[in-house]
């Protein structure tokens, strides 16, 4: 330890392994990310499509409406808080079903030491959060222009169609 320039350490073999697993630690992180950013997209233009088809087979329902004197900030709140809904609703049936990976442990082998590591999925409780929160801001944004196109829906013309 006294002798500084063989550049040697002592460390506990704990530590040494996850000095060594912060590489293979970041690439998961990162590539979860890319991951979630490409489901994320993907889940909000399912949300926008489904509203979509919503709007549409309910256009006489929203001309009704219109016409009994609902303003258009009412009917998007409506259609916002149905989309709303059902995102939460997928949210946590997500989270109920990514809680069972606890159940099982993965493993990857770290090309740096040429070990395998395996780790558990351990979701903590503000994982839990932040992904219900991040499932009902998916399904707003995927709602909100279906839902601006129900609130600009003009009573007369939805009603003839």
């Amino acid at each position: 330890e006294a002798d500084k320039s063989e550049g040697l350490g002592v460390a506990r073999e704990r530590a040494y392994y996850e000095k060594v697993s912060e590489g293979l630690s970041r690439s998961v992180q990162s590539l979860g990310d890319l991951v979630t950013i490409i489901f994320a997209v993907g889940a909000m233009l399912g949300a926008a499509i489904i509203m979509n088809a919503a709007i549409a087979q309910r256009r006489k329902e929203i001309g009704v409406l219109r016409a009994l004197g609902f303003s258009a900030p009412e009917v998007l709140w409506a259609f916002l808080l149905e989309s709303t809904a059902l995102a939460l609703a997928g949210a946590l049936l997500g989270v109920g079903l990514a809680s069972l990976l606890a159940l099982a442990d993965f493993s990857a082998t770290n090309y740096g030491t040429g070990n395998e590591i395996t780790f558990p999925f351990q979701p903590t409780l503000g994982i839990v959060l932040r992904s219900v929160l991040v499932g009902v801001g998916v399904g707003v944004l995927g709602g909100l222009l279906p839902a601006v196109k129900a609130a600009r829906t003009h009573p007369a013309l939805a009603m003839r169609q």
